[in-house]
């Protein structure tokens, strides 16, 4: 009979156990809230991919950090209505992808974090990695930040 090396069964476990691990939801209880006059309702959902899994995403609203999302995180946030600026990074990377946001009053805007597949993947490195992609012109960093739905939600 052939042994499995216990070093394999391990590591394996670990795999396993890392791979299932999902940001959860913050601020889900503002789905079931009235709107306050003037604000729109923001949801950040971060997918639930491999390919960048260990790294948070940080989410930044107009300059200032709103969520912190793990791999399948989300996050609602109302706003004001009117300009606003998204982006999603990494601490350690100075590459941000960006989105600007129209707000109009009584609306639910939806934004999802995804992976760059786009990108060389070698930002994944830190910020030897980062300097590299800069240098290579990369656009965007780990992450990307799009639109994916909007709706009206009272009024």
């Amino acid at each position: 009979m052939r042994k499995t090396p216990s070093g394999l069964c391990v590591a394996l476990v670990m795999a396993s156990a890392l791979c299932a691990c999902a940001g959860g939801a913050e601020n889900t209880a503002l789905l079931n809230q009235p709107l306050a006059k003037g604000n729109a309702r923001l949801k950040i959902v971060r997918t639930g991919e491999f390919l960048a899994a260990l790294r948070d995403a940080r989410i930044k609203l107009d300059g200032k950090q709103v969520a912190s999302l793990s791999n399948g995180g989300s996050t609602i946030i109302d706003i004001a209505a009117g300009s606003h600026e998204i982006t999603a990074d990494v601490w350690d990377s100075p590459q941000i992808s960006k989105v600007r946001l129209d707000a109009k009053p009584a609306m639910l805007y939806v934004f999802e974090v995804t992976p760059n597949l786009g990108g060389t993947g070698i930002g994944m490195l830190g910020a030897a990695g980062a300097a590299v992609e800069s240098a290579g012109g990369q656009n965007g960093g780990l992450f990307l930040i799009h639109a994916v739905s909007e709706k009206r939600i009272q009024g």
